[in-house]
């Protein structure tokens, strides 16, 4: 069974109401990049946001369920998805200087709308 990205949220608790709803629809979904996110936030943002992700046959009907639940005027954006250069920087940087390494690469990513 194939898992695609169905959405990708710039907070951890954002992604578990989405992958709820999903679940509470009857679909198999899931988050992606637990670990990371709870111990590493900052290099978790480096990588663009945590993802919830379905199998390849929910897809289609799982995009369209989110799309309805997230068309709130007051809803900023997601996050769009880091740039490779960004996510090589962030983890050399992670890895050779810790939390703080990280974060010099996720104060340049773009903002979110208000």
């Amino acid at each position: 069974m194939k898992i695609v990205e169905v959405a990708r949220f710039a907070s951890f608790p954002e992604a578990l109401i989405a992958a709820g709803a999903l679940r509470s629809a009857g679909f198999h979904a899931e988050t992606w990049d637990t670990y990371l996110n709870a111990n590493y936030f900052i290099l978790q943002q480096a990588f663009g946001g945590v993802r919830v992700v379905v199998p390849l046959a929910e897809q289609a009907d799982a995009r369209e369920l989110l799309q309805a639940l997230l068309t709130a005027p007051d809803r900023p954006q997601s996050v769009p998805a880091a740039s490779l250069w960004k996510t090589v920087a962030a983890a050399a940087l992670f890895f050779v200087l810790g939390d703080a390494g990280a974060w010099a690469v996720t104060k340049f990513r773009p903002k979110l709308s208000d």
